[in-house]
């Protein structure tokens, strides 16, 4: 059985900002106390939490963006096909031979126009460039241009064009969800607490190197306790300044799902302190203020 770091360590669940905020930190005193050793463990954790929040940007991009309105540019072709059928309809009627009209009507619409526009849309897509290859190809040319349909075929091309990119718009949409950053976030974690393993071990007859080189990890872990024993929502930070980034606010539906513990086997989540981002606590924790303790600096 794979027991994760997560179980081990007593450290609370960071956002991917502060984790490589942290980092960026250990690496410079790694570097400081003669650790090249540590680099590419520190490094790729970094890299990780990076890719996660360019996940996570773009999952939130998708969600905020409003997709365009595919059903509004479906009603203008539908309409334009309606005004072509009704006008070719008017031409067939006691139409002599060659009975351009009534072929055209049986080319372009061979069920029915209530049978086209009811297609779903990307077969009414195909259907759509069907018929417009039949109105524009030069077969019929000089009969519906002497007979007024130009304009309503520019009109067709017009309208089907911007369904059909509203459409395609709508469908290459592979926004990440939020399970899949939840993921991210975890495998991020356990590197990170992988990092702290590797420096463990690194200064294992050196605490004073290992407490200098620990200490930006244990500073955001007393941020986030201060937070929690303040009942406050920790508030992230910009993952290269360490400056404290706006509350920008969910819309709706986001954040599902944060605020969970990293837990192992038989832990539960506490409840009642959802912090935001998952930061949260792994681990039981003492989270009653010691008399006077002040929060942090930059808290």
């Amino acid at each position: 059985m794979v027991i994760p770091l997560t179980t081990l360590f007593g450290l609370y669940l960071l956002s991917p900002g502060r984790r490589i905020y942290a980092l960026s930190r250990v690496r410079e005193r790694a570097e400081a106390h003669d650790a090249p050793d540590l680099f590419g463990v520190i490094d790729g954790a970094i890299a990780h939490d990076r890719g996660t929040l360019e996940l996570d940007a773009k999952r939130r991009r998708a969600q905020n963006a409003k997709s365009p309105s595919v059903r509004k540019h479906d009603t203008v072709v539908d309409r334009t096909l309606a005004m072509i059928e009704k006008l070719l309809s008017h031409y067939a009627e006691g139409e002599l031979p060659p009975a351009t009209a009534t072929t055209l009507l049986g080319t372009l619409f061979p069920v029915s126009l209530s049978h086209h526009v009811r297609l779903p849309f990307v077969e009414q897509s195909a259907a759509n460039e069907r018929v417009l290859g039949v109105l524009e190809a030069d077969t019929h040319e000089e009969w519906l241009d002497a007979h007024g349909l130009r304009p309503l075929i520019v009109g067709l091309r017009t309208a089907h064009d911007a369904f059909k990119a509203t459409l395609l718009a709508r469908d290459s949409e592979t926004a990440p969800s939020w399970d899949e950053v939840r993921a991210a976030r975890e495998v991020g974690q356990e590197m990170y607490l992988e990092v702290v393993a590797s420096i463990v071990v690194r200064f294992a007859g050196d605490p004073d190197q290992r407490s200098a080189v620990l200490e930006p990890i244990w500073d955001q872990n007393l941020a986030i306790q201060a937070y929690r024993r303040q009942r406050r929502v920790p508030v992230d930070i910009d993952p290269d300044s360490g400056e404290l980034l706006p509350d920008e606010g969910e819309g709706e539906g986001e954040g599902e799902g944060e605020g969970e513990v990293l837990a192992g086997e038989g832990e539960q989540a506490l409840e009642g302190e959802q912090a935001l981002e998952g930061e949260q606590e792994l681990g039981a924790q003492d989270d009653a203020p010691p008399e006077g303790e002040q929060p942090p600096a930059g808290l």
